[in-house]
């Protein structure tokens, strides 16, 4: 029993020493600067700051500093203005035993409200009759407050009120080099009433979920704990918690569904890159008693584990690959990222309809990757004219190698919207582009960007907002909206670190598929066109790939910088 604790737990003992030692990294600044009559220490990011160690080193609410949008995206050497005194006092009703109170915020849902208490919908409605006429901006709400149930990992042996069964086992799969530890979580509760908005009951007392995570468990003997702090070390310097954060962000979601009534065994597995490991664990694990399988990450061992999906008819979910090929021959088989040429219809269809008279420039130099997507993009736009118009639209390719910007300026039109869809990704190449691009007075100019862009520094904000810069990827956070906020709080509180996209992904993840086998149980394939979640990265529309093959989500997410903030132009 004794190496019940030896695998994922000591791992996530890790995680959590790497993540505390971000914090030792924060010093108190002593530079203070006055602001309209008030005083603000200015602290200068640094490796390693997060929101939630600096609010802690300063002793403030962590929502005055999220109250500044440019605080929500940290940059190494940005320079943040903290108050250096600040009185949050949150009003409590007279029997402040029974209840606390909540101030309804703009875009704020019930859901996100429990959610970020922990508290069933149902209780809140009750304790205020006057919610069945919908919530208010600024509206004073009465949240029950009760005895918080927790899936304690370091405690297997404790009960908690619900009855909460937690069983640690460590099983092995065999490796070529080395035995590769991995375990096996297995979560049981007793089922509650269900929501009112859940449609259907549950078709299984208990449902099995495989997570096969690369979790490089071969790779702890590397975190030592007195370098960690000799060489300030922080969780990014370690393969083994890579993806970590999706585990952690899964697990709050599972929390969460099997305090409202969901079953779960959720059978955690240690699976890298390499399918001689994958192969031999098929050859000691039983999963043919799975209801959903969640990975494996890494193309090559998910094609060996999804063959195997394929013939016990299990849904298989690939949480991260763009390539289509692996829903090929596989109808359980879904791809949570759309292919590019799926990006690119998405995009198409908003161009021909917030700009159908546009004058649509594709801007590339000539290399091989930039001709395939120009002539993906050329294809969609041109469709998606012909579907809604009837008639192709005017799209130009733009060689910019060879003729320059003069070449690119001949090309505008004075009268109409000119979308300038650029797909070159040099930083170097973008900065002189882009500032030529803003010298244009007399063009009405849309920039399509990808994804990239947002992360290159040396392009001044200020251009991505005159130029009325476009993104387009897969997966967008925003970091405004209430249910998003309640999940980061409630990560920060378990796990004392920001949520990477690895958590969010598994947040997605999770509340989706597991909210499926809540509703519809093992027919949720037949039923997705009704699953309907409130995910926080991305939407899941899924369509077949072709016939006898699995499922894809086609979503995309278009934003638009607008006011120095990240506009959802998909809402």
């Amino acid at each position: 029993m004794k190496k019940q604790f030896l695998s994922l737990l000591v791992l996530l003992f890790f995680v959590g020493m790497a993540y505390a030692q971000e914090e030792k990294t924060i010093v108190k600044s002593d530079k203070i600067e006055i602001i309209n009559g008030k005083k603000f220490y200015l602290h200068t990011i640094e490796k390693g700051h997060t929101l939630y160690s600096i609010a802690k080193v300063y002793q403030i609410d962590i929502k005055v500093l999220e109250a500044d949008t440019n605080n929500l995206h940290l940059k190494l050497g940005q320079i943040i203005q903290i108050p250096c005194k600040i009185d949050l006092k949150e009003d409590l009703p007279k029997n402040d035993s029974l209840f606390k109170t909540h101030t309804v915020l703009s875009k704020e849902t019930l859901y996100g409200i429990s959610h970020k208490y922990n508290v069933d919908e149902e209780d809140i409605l009750q304790a205020n009759p006057e919610l069945k006429d919908g919530l208010k901006v600024d509206q004073v709400i009465k949240i029950p407050l009760k005895k918080k149930v927790e899936v304690k990992q370091e405690e297997p042996k404790l009960k908690p009120k619900k009855e909460t069964k937690l069983v640690e086992k460590t099983i092995k799969a065999e490796s070529k080099v080395e035995e590769v530890k991995s375990v096996e979580k297995v979560i049981e509760d007793k089922p509650k009433s269900e929501e009112p908005k859940q449609i259907k009951q549950n078709k299984k007392k208990t449902y099995n979920v495989a997570l096969l995570i690369p979790l490089y468990l071969k790779n702890m003997e590397d975190i030592i704990p007195e370098n960690v702090q000799i060489n300030n070390q922080t969780a990014a310097d370690f393969k083994s918690f890579t993806f970590i954060q999706f585990y952690e962000g899964f697990m709050q979601v599972a929390d969460t569904l099997a305090q409202q009534g969901l079953n779960l065994k959720i059978y955690t597995y240690d699976i890298p890159d390499d399918t001689l490991l994958a192969a031999n664990f098929l050859k000691k694990n039983d999963l043919s008693k799975m209801d959903i399988i969640i990975g494996p990450f890494f193309f090559k061992t998910y094609k060996v584990i999804a063959d195997y999906a394929k013939t016990k008819k299990i849904p298989i979910i690939n949480p991260f690959s763009e390539r289509r090929n692996i829903l090929d021959g596989n109808p359980y088989a879904f791809k949570l990222i759309p292919a590019y040429p799926n990006q690119v219809e998405n995009v198409a269809n908003y161009l021909v309809d917030s700009f159908p008279n546009a004058n649509i420039l594709l801007v590339h130099n000539n290399k091989d990757i930039e001709k395939k997507h120009a002539e993906i993009f050329k294809t969609e736009i041109n469709e998606a004219f012909k579907e809604k118009h009837t008639s192709e639209g005017s799209v130009k390719e733009i060689i910019y190698s060879q003729v320059g910007f003069a070449g690119l300026q001949s090309k505008l039109s004075l009268n109409r919207d000119n979308i300038l869809i650029t797909l070159i990704e040099s930083e170097l190449f973008l900065t002189s582009y882009i500032s030529k691009l803003n010298s244009i007075k007399d063009q009405k100019i849309t920039l399509i960007a990808p994804l990239q862009w947002k992360n290159f520094d040396k392009i001044e904000t200020e251009y991505f907002l005159k130029l009325n810069t476009h993104f387009f990827e897969p997966n967008f956070v925003d970091y405004q909206e209430a249910d998003t906020k309640a999940f980061i709080l409630r990560f920060r509180e378990k796990y004392k670190t920001e949520p990477n996209e690895m958590a969010f992904t598994g947040h997605d993840a999770a509340l989706y598929f597991l909210t499926a086998l809540m509703n519809y149980g093992e027919d949720f394939p037949d039923q997705l066109s009704k699953v309907n979640v409130h995910t926080l990265q991305t939407r899941y529309v899924f369509k077949r790939a072709g016939e006898n093959n699995g499922y894809e989500n086609t979503f995309v997410n278009i934003y638009k910088m607008e006011d120095y903030e990240f506009l959802d132009k998909n809402k």
